[in-house]
């Protein structure tokens, strides 16, 4: 027949498979198996005896007598290939049939179950989620929804408009998890979701899905998720009020149309609110098609009147049943029948098995093509559904039709479109980023990029959607890995499910033709071109890639250390130096960030194999960066020569051959029993678990040693080809004894979202006898695949809120945020490990290494963080790297190293190194995009101001930050002032506006000398804060300092001026002193508010002649100076203005200087006059008379009388916090504060005042109700039941001293007898301070106190002494340290002062306590210089 007389049969042709000849020389045909491993089922036979579960595996073509299995089918599929009606928006929809099909159907055959074939790449589309329906990302890419037990619960959780949540699987799947990864939360609610009449369109792939046209009124089983609930809620006005607190504002668009509502999000800003929008509107969208794809395959079996989601009445339609429920199509994935007797992908017979494969590619295409478009053409949401052995594919209902097609074939070749100029283009843009190439299709030979049964349509809202991605890459050629038969070189059917990698296209020097080696290709002279290609590409990946991957493997095991994830390392490679290199050359830095494999992990003795099974994922990861699919896993596998990591790889290899018999086992219950009960699929998993775990060796040996049909090696080799070695493949092998049945468990749990009972995992994990019944197992769950836009989103979301944090407070917590940076990394390493050649997920990935390098106290995690993020970046084709935002991002990463080698490590030839890669980097990414850093500089400039006092670790975030300013000096004075770097840079110095500890480190002084400061402070123009610690005062620092005009706060702690030698600076120029630099200060800082002068330095002569511009000052802090009296006496006129008055440890201030300050500060709220030990009772009587409004008073350490203390007390009715401790206070200071009541008083230390004898305070106390937030108690003999009614009335009590020699095992004692606990409140809940300083402990009472504070920070054990819990008297060593250990985990400060400590106890404590921040040891077996080493190994802790 001629080319243009083809009719629409001859078109079907395009679906075959071309015959095509091997004309390169192929690899070495693989050794042929043995007997025992012949796939020839003719001389084999089957084992005579069987074991129940045998029986159930091999026994898949049994003909069951009950006549109602035979009369009801479990899916229609479609048998003509003539051209179907499709529903368009005018048409009706024809009156629903019945479905019947040969009960043959129903069922693959053994050897469908067992061919060759693709293993489905489990990436991180699929993820496992909580039984809540949420998605959750986890080192098992395979597991998925926990939701309810029964066909009951199912219809009653779809039913009601807000169903409760079942608790998460988190007992052993969160533990098996890599990084403990969130759930993600949304705030849409899934019950209501309008509906909207979409046009319909239609293809004759099996893989496609056609959209109804008709609305949900054509559908009405819809109605009962539609319907409001008018429940008792609604007369409940408490209720109504409590609801009303979460506001609606977050449900507006609920209602909206999926399709619309993400189309209108992704166009959208890059920003916080998009991503949340996004990962909330498709965490609701995977949701709702898990739990509505779950009832419509329970229901499978129901008489179509029964179900309650109807199937949609489109006649003749290809693939299987449609459903449509709340604007989601439902389509079952099974095989096609293109004409009698060839069916879509199992050839001859029917294979659903084979078509859900070809499924997982329609993921990976959307993926790839979404990845790459620039928004020009869209794409729906999608989703697969796996349950009870069924698959489902969902998709967003699209506002397209049959005859909006403008790209592409919708009616298997017949008629292929290219009519849109602009769609062909971005098609030639994107193909070619793949490495695809343009070929000719259909009868008029059309040119098109990709398969010639894609389609693109011009929606009718204007916007261009593309769908059918399963052959977007090429097929691989199948007879070079498998043998051929009888020699013959034709190809099968696998062409349409196994197909290539993308990440392989790239090592193939031309571009592949999508339609290779099918009928899709009408090219009469460039066919055999193209197919060789596909040849020569498939043949490089099994003769080169695989043996080299192998290879790399191998290799790396042998060299890995002991701790093997130190990337500090490896030599990590600036790919921007290096000239004209091939990508592929890069693969060094795929090995340092797939292949970092950890020994350990394969020997130590886990609980809940994390770590293993984080190994496995590291090694799958790997395998697809390389471009090698899974179904290749046996073959890398066999070929490991460490036995140890062999034996966890063969686990997996195991692991998902049980997966493929238990998914085709749940399907085959499903279609038995006709019905969603649980308890058949419980008691065939349970037999499973029986099976791998009996250690009766005996019992199913057969089994597990033989390789005939149905048995279990013979099924691996089926799946996994060559997976198996010689020896192993001996019937004298067991192959328990080569893989870990626990972890085998593990793994099957999480690849098919089976939830054990919480208890029973424990006790299975701890006990290596027990073994998982069928009572232990409370689910056997959905799981769910998605495209990885999902998980972008996620992880964006909880990068941006993280980022926030950090800018809006700087006392955060490091171990809190990198938590929420791990979630962040987790949720995005899922996504790369299914697109490693993604550009936007290794930018944002890279990103959140620079990230939680910024925020980690731990240099030597931040450089192995930093040299990780580098090896990312290198992971990027040699395009992308030259895009300025990753070059950008290197430069910083560089100049941050660059920093962490100078200031903690001192490598000063490192730190060189990495300053000139960060100038060339930065340099380079400016002259690209003058906003390429914005993002990441802005991480590094203290350009926010911290409010209040700042915890250690804002402090170690603002010495952080302080390094790099003065790293970046550096950098600028090597590129001219001229360049765009130093342009930029200098704006960004032009918003510094803090510098919380300027102090250069001593063994930097040399190379750090006073003209960097000097650089650094000129040119930051608008500082607002300014503290200088320990640091020599120049001219030109001081005259910096006094060219500030937004300065509003200077703080000079211990330092001192350098005065200049003679002749340096001219006679009269310049600032010769500290006088000078006051004066300066004063009269040109006009926004100076508050001054703190601590150093000795300053003596009265220094501020002589400046006195009168103290005036403007609001804030006053003088601290260990040699100033006087005299001083006092001349700044007494002119500090009227003051508020805040601080004059603490001097020896030179007395009576008469402070009296008559405070005589001229009637203004002031906040006094501080404590460790002047020359006060009197003169000035007492001066604060008395003169102050009445004090809010914040310290008298600690004066020695003013009790009577005075109480006068003081009494004349203060605002005071806020009152620190009177070392004084002579007592009881009257107590009945002071009751006189006025105390209302406002929130902070009262009476630390180490006079003894009261008196318990009377604590009911005082008790009496007055303070909102006290901080309490020392003196020194006094309580009683317990006393202090306990005391801590009842103090519920926001957030710091608490107990009294000196305090015997806290009978205070929890009188706790436990008189049942102090109330049902409604906690006594002491919200401490998280607590001061033990010279108690009487027990290690069971400090438990116990410490349970009764959760939220505990701060700890304060010294001098105690340490009793047994009978009262005992026990030595407080490292014994009891070590003992100790596991209650002090959370604690960020702990105080050890007046005990043994020695150094060699330090590592200990640091590692017990990860989150710890400051840790005092004074008087303790520590010198000092022990001291400033631990401060040096852990820069992150404060040693005191």
């Amino acid at each position: 027949m001629s080319q243009d007389k083809k009719d629409f049969s001859s078109v079907m042709s395009y679906w075959a498979v071309k015959d095509v000849k091997q004309t390169t020389s192929s690899p070495k045909p693989p050794p042929p198996l043995n007997k025992s491993s012949s796939f020839n089922n003719k001389n084999n036979k089957t084992p005579t005896t069987l074991t129940p579960l045998q029986q159930a595996t091999i026994e898949v073509n049994t003909n069951y007598s009950d006549s109602s299995i035979l009369t009801t089918p479990s899916i229609q599929s479609q048998t003509s290939y003539q051209d179907s009606m499709i529903l368009t928006q005018k048409e009706e929809p024809k009156e629903t049939t019945k479905y019947q099909s040969n009960h043959d159907q129903i069922y693959n055959s053994t050897n469908s179950l067992a061919s060759a074939d693709n293993e489905p790449d489990e990436s991180s589309a699929q993820r496992k989620t909580t039984s809540n329906g949420r998605p959750l990302s986890t080192i098992s890419n395979s597991s998925g929804y926990s939701d309810v037990n029964s066909y009951g619960d199912v219809m009653a959780y779809a039913l009601s408009s807000a169903g409760s949540s079942v608790s998460s699987y988190n007992s052993q799947q969160s533990q098996a998890s890599y990084g403990g990864a969130d759930s993600y939360q949304s705030n849409q609610s899934s019950s209501e979701f309008s509906s909207y009449n979409m046009p319909a369109y239609g293809s004759s792939s099996g893989n496609d899905v056609y959209f109804s046209s008709g609305s949900d009124s054509n559908n009405p089983g819809l109605s009962s998720y539609s319907q409001e609930s008018n429940g008792i809620i609604e007369d409940d006005s408490r209720a109504i009020e409590l609801l009303n607190v979460c506001g609606t504002s977050d449900f507006k668009e609920i209602n909206s149309n999926w399709n619309d509502l993400f189309q209108r999000l992704l166009d959208l800003p890059e920003s916080e609110e998009k991503y949340k929008k996004l990962s909330n509107m498709a965490s609701d969208f995977v949701y709702c098609a898990d739990t509505f794809g779950k009832i419509i395959i329970s229901e499978l079996h129901l008489p179509e009147e029964s179900k309650t989601i109807k199937p949609l009445a489109l006649g003749g339609v290809a693939g299987g049943l449609k459903f449509k429920c709340q604007d989601i199509i439902f389509k079952f994935v099974v095989d096609t029948e293109l004409y009698p007797g060839l069916w879509m992908y199992g050839n001859n017979k029917r294979s659903d098995e084979f078509a859900q494969k070809s499924a997982n590619h329609e993921i990976k295409g959307l993926n790839h093509f979404m990845d790459i478009s620039e928004g020009l053409i869209r794409f729906p949401l999608m989703t697969i559904i796996d349950y009870r052995g069924y698959r489902l594919l969902a998709i967003s209902s699209l506002p397209i039709g049959k005859d909006t097609i403008v790209y592409g074939s919708c009616d298997a070749g017949k008629t292929v479109h290219n009519s849109n100029p602009k769609i062909y283009a971005e098609m030639e843009r994107i193909s070619k980023i793949l490495n695809l190439r343009e070929h000719e299709v259909g009868l008029k030979q059309t040119k098109i990029y990709g398969p010639g049964d894609i389609e693109i349509h011009e929606g009718r809202d204007g916007r261009f959607y593309m769908i059918d991605f399963a052959r977007c890459f090429p097929p691989e050629y199948p007879l070079t890995f498998k043998p051929k038969k009888n020699g013959s070189d034709k190809v099968g059917r696998e062409i349409f499910y196994s197909m290539l990698r993308p990440e392989l296209l790239r090592e193939s020097e031309k571009p592949l033709s999508s339609d290779a080696l099918s009928g899709w290709q009408t090219s009469p002279t460039a066919d055999e071109d193209y197919n060789q290609d596909v040849i020569k590409i498939t043949e490089k990946l099994h003769s080169e890639i695989i043996p080299h991957t192998i290879k790399i493997i191998e290799t790396r095991i042998e060299s890995s250390t002991v701790d093997s994830t130190t990337l500090q390392d490896f030599q990590i490679v600036d790919v921007h130096q290096a000239q004209g290199e091939n990508p592929t050359d890069l693969g060094a830095n795929e090995e340092q960030y797939f292949l970092n494999l950890n020994p350990n992990a394969f020997h130590t003795v886990e609980k809940d194999y994390s770590a293993k099974i984080y190994e496995i994922k590291k090694l799958i990861n790997y395998l697809h960066s390389k471009g090698i699919n899974l179904r290749y896993l046996g073959v890398v596998v066999r070929n490991l020569k460490n036995r140890l990591i062999k034996q966890i790889f063969m686990t997996e290899v195991v692991a998902r051959v049980w997966k493929r018999i238990i998914r085709f086992k749940l399907r085959q219950i499903m279609d038995l029993t006709k019905r969603p009960s649980e308890e058949p699929y419980k008691r065939m998993i349970s037999k499973v678990f029986l099976t791998i775990l009996n250690t009766n060796r005996s019992e199913n040996r057969e089994f597990w040693s033989e390789c005939q049909p149905g048995q279990f090696k013979y099924l691996a080799l089926s799946i996994f080809p060559r997976c198996i070695s010689d020896n192993d493949l001996s019937s004298t092998v067991d192959l328990r004894s080569i893989i870990d049945p626990r972890l085998l468990v593990v793994r099957i749990t999480q690849m098919l979202n089976i939830r054990i009972n919480t208890l029973a995992y424990s006790q299975f994990l701890s006990d290596p006898q027990y073994i998982i019944t069928a009572r232990d197992i409370e689910e056997v769950g959905s799981t769910i695949k998605y495209p990885t836009i999902i998980d972008f989103a996620a992880g964006s979301v909880l990068l941006y809120e993280t980022k926030k944090i950090v800018c809006q407070t700087q006392n955060y917590v490091p171990k809190e945020i990198s938590r929420w940076i791990d979630s962040a990394q987790n949720k995005l390493s899922n996504a790369l490990s299914s697109m490693p050649l993604s550009f936007k997920l290794i930018w944002k990935l890279a990103t959140t290494y620079l990230f939680r390098a910024n925020v980690t106290n731990d240099f030597d995690e931040g450089v192995k963080l930093l040299n990780t993020g580098v090896v990312m970046i290198n992971l990027a084709s040699a395009s992308q790297r030259n895009h300025p935002l990753l070059i950008g991002l290197l430069g910083m990463i560089h100049l941050k190293l660059g920093t962490y080698y100078l200031f903690y490590t001192k490598k000063y030839d490192l730190y060189q190194k990495e300053l000139d890669l960060a100038r060339d980097r930065l340099t380079e990414a400016l002259s690209l995009d003058p906003n390429s850093i914005n993002d990441y500089i802005v991480q590094s400039f203290p350009i926010s101001f911290a409010c209040g006092a700042l915890s250690n670790t804002g402090k170690f975030n603002h010495t952080r930050k302080f390094h790099e300013l003065l790293c970046m000096v550096f950098l600028l004075n090597s590129v001219p002032k001229e360049s765009s770097l130093h342009i930029h840079l200098q704006q960004h110095f032009d918003r510094v506006i803090q510098i919380e500890n300027l102090q250069v480190p001593l063994s930097l002084s040399r190379m750090m000398d006073s003209q960097i400061i000097h650089e650094l402070l000129q040119k930051s123009t608008n500082m607002q804060h300014l503290v200088m610690t320990k640091q020599s005062l120049n001219s030109n620092i001081c005259q910096s300092i006094v060219s500030f005009k937004n300065l509003t706060s200077f703080s000079m702690n211990q330092v001192h001026f350098s005065t200049p030698k003679p002749g340096t600076l001219p006679a009269g120029e310049g600032i010769q002193n500290l006088n000078q630099f006051f004066k300066l200060l004063l009269e040109q800082c006009q926004s100076l508010k508050h001054l703190k002068l601590f150093s000795r330095s300053i003596e009265h002569e220094t501020l002589e002649g400046s006195y009168h511009l103290f005036n403007k000052l609001e804030n006053l802090e003088i601290l260990d100076t040699y100033l006087n009296d005299k001083t006092l006496e001349e700044l007494a006129p002119h500090i009227g203005n003051l508020t805040h008055l601080s004059l603490s440890h001097s020896y030179d201030f007395t009576d008469n200087g402070v009296s008559q300050v405070i005589g001229g500060c009637l203004k002031l709220i906040h006094l501080n006059i404590s460790y002047l030990s020359k006060l009197t009772d003169t000035t007492a009587k001066a604060i008395v008379k003169n102050l009445h409004q004090l809010q914040y008073l310290n008298l600690s350490r004066v020695k003013f009388s009790s009577e005075m203390m109480a006068e003081i007390v009494k004349a203060q009715p605002m005071i806020e916090k009152l620190y009177i401790s070392d004084t002579s206070a007592g009881l009257p200071v107590v009945e002071a504060l009751e006189s006025h009541g105390a209302m406002h008083l929130t902070e009262l230390s009476l630390r180490h005042t006079n003894p009261i004898s008196n318990e009377n305070y604590l009911e005082i106390l008790s009496n007055m109700q303070p909102k006290l937030r901080v309490l020392e108690l003196p020194r006094s003999d309580v009683d317990s039941l006393g202090l306990w009614n005391l801590f009842k009335r103090l519920p926001d009590l957030q710091e608490v001293k107990f009294p000196d020699h305090f015997h806290l095992p009978l205070f929890i004692e009188k706790f436990n007898d008189n049942n102090i606990r109330e049902d409604y409140e906690q006594p002491l809940f919200a401490v998280r301070s607590l001061d033990l300083f010279q108690c009487t402990i027990s290690i069971s009472s400090l438990q116990h106190l410490m349970e009764l504070m959760p939220n505990l920070e701060s700890l304060s054990l010294s001098a105690v002494s340490l009793v047994d819990d009978n009262c005992y008297v026990i030595p407080f060593d490292e014994t009891a340290m070590m003992s100790m250990s596991g209650l002090l985990f959370n604690l960020k400060e702990l105080d050890l002062s007046n005990i043994a400590v020695q150094k060699r106890n330090i590592p200990c404590l640091i590692k017990a306590i990860p989150a710890l921040n400051t840790l005092t040891l004074l008087n303790c077996k520590l010198t000092e210089q022990e001291k400033y080493d631990c401060g040096i190994t852990y820069p992150h802790v404060q040693f005191y």
